[in-house]
């Protein structure tokens, strides 16, 4: 019957539509996690690459004298 057949289909479609919303929820979630870290590592990439020019700047200086 075509009743059933278009019920089926919306069924079918409402399924997949909740499954699209959960999985971006749960994507959405990942990429603000991954955000996060990837800005704690900066942070801790910036500061080994200052703490690593302040170190060759001594040592060149130590060198010179």
């Amino acid at each position: 019957c075509l009743r059933d057949r278009d019920v089926f289909l919306q069924v079918k479609i409402s399924s997949e539509i909740y499954e699209v919303e959960d999985t971006n929820e749960f994507l959405t979630e990942q990429l603000s996690t991954t955000q996060i870290k990837f800005n704690t590592l900066k942070d801790k990439f910036r500061k080994n690459r200052d703490n690593l020019r302040k170190k060759s700047l001594t040592l060149e200086t130590l060198q010179t004298t």
